[in-house]
């Protein structure tokens, strides 16, 4: 209840009528001239009328509005109050409430995402408080501020807010955090304008999960699920090692297979039918193909073979070949 609310009009004149009795006194009892009391009567009468339109007026800041209620009669008088000096009965109860067309507010919830997960989020906007009908919402409601109005925004509102968070994986509330604001926009904007209210702005700010057992479920969950990514990353990598092996195991069987069908060509077109005069050829040349270092005037080079009827020619360069001089045979001359 506000009776005496302007503190400092109030003390003002308060000061200002003691200071005029204390003046009157004064001249009574020093025998001064009637015509003195004048002077002290005009602080009176100006003490008095300013204490009384103290007690009786208050300034209204902008952006804000006021219902004023008759404490005697347990009524609203006077309807919404706007910016400026209004009356208002000497003793009343005064609601304030804002009246902004931007007026920003922040309401918390605590939805469950779609793993079950219950978190804490503050959903922030701004709404038009200048058109709500702040007598009406009282009358409604009960309200006797902004905070009142809020709370129950909040808890009419959960189940829609609910709905927006339903299929939301929690990482993406960091991944894909506009996403999931514009989901939230959607569902709450048809609310609110059924309520009668112009809501604008409306993002997902602040989150966190309901208490640190649920956020150590997350993190047993979200570790279970990366160890279970690796391993299944190992276990793919494992198996393209294995069948890149087996390509170039395959590859190479296919190489020796064609070299040896090269030198068998080779031999065969050379005559040779000894067999161990054909293995000893085959050692020799395979061991000078894969000879780091081979032999000085040594060249081969081996072709793959056909494997057909028709040999592949292999040119071989056995360097330049010394002739050795014939020795006599004793008892020739």
């Amino acid at each position: 209840m506000e009776i005496f609310a302007n503190g400092v009009a109030t003390l003002l004149f308060v000061l200002l009528f003691l200071g005029a009795v204390v003046f009157v006194l004064s001249l009574i009892f020093e025998g001064r001239s009637d015509a003195l009391l004048i002077i002290p009567a005009v602080m009176l009468v100006c003490s008095v009328f300013g204490l009384s339109y103290s007690t009786t007026h208050r300034v209204v800041p902008a952006n804000q509005r006021w219902v004023v209620i008759n404490t005697l009669k347990g009524e609203v008088q006077g309807g919404v109050r706007k910016s400026g000096i209004t009356k208002m009965p000497l003793i009343r109860d005064i609601h304030k409430y804002p009246g902004a067309q931007e007026q920003p507010f922040c309401i918390q919830y605590t939805p469950a995402l779609k793993e079950g997960y219950e978190i804490t989020v503050d959903i922030c906007g701004n709404y038009d408080a200048s058109i709500l009908d702040w007598e009406q919402i009282y009358k409604a409601y009960n309200f006797t501020g902004e905070e009142q109005l809020l709370a129950h925004w909040a808890n009419q509102s959960k189940e829609v807010v609910s709905l927006a968070f339903v299929g939301v994986d929690y990482s993406k509330l960091t991944t894909e955090r506009p996403q999931v604001s514009n989901q939230v926009r959607e569902n709450l904007n048809p609310w609110f304008e059924d309520w009668g209210v112009s809501v604008s702005n409306i993002v997902l700010k602040n989150w966190d999960f309901t208490s640190e057992q649920v956020k150590l479920q997350v993190d047993r969950a979200s570790s279970a699920s990366m160890q279970k990514t690796i391993e299944s990353q190992l276990l793919e990598a494992a198996k393209l090692a294995r069948e890149r092996q087996l390509y170039e195991v395959e590859t190479a069987n296919l190489i020796l297979k064609e070299r040896g069908l090269g030198l068998k060509d080779l031999i065969e077109s050379l005559g040779i039918k000894d067999d161990s005069a054909k293995a000893q050829i085959a050692t020799q040349m395979t061991w000078y193909a894969y000879a780091e270092n081979p032999p000085e005037g040594v060249q081969i080079v081996l072709s793959v073979g056909s494997g057909g009827s028709v040999p592949v020619s292999i040119p071989i360069d056995f360097g330049n070949i010394t002739t050795v001089p014939e020795v006599p045979v004793e008892g020739e001359k």
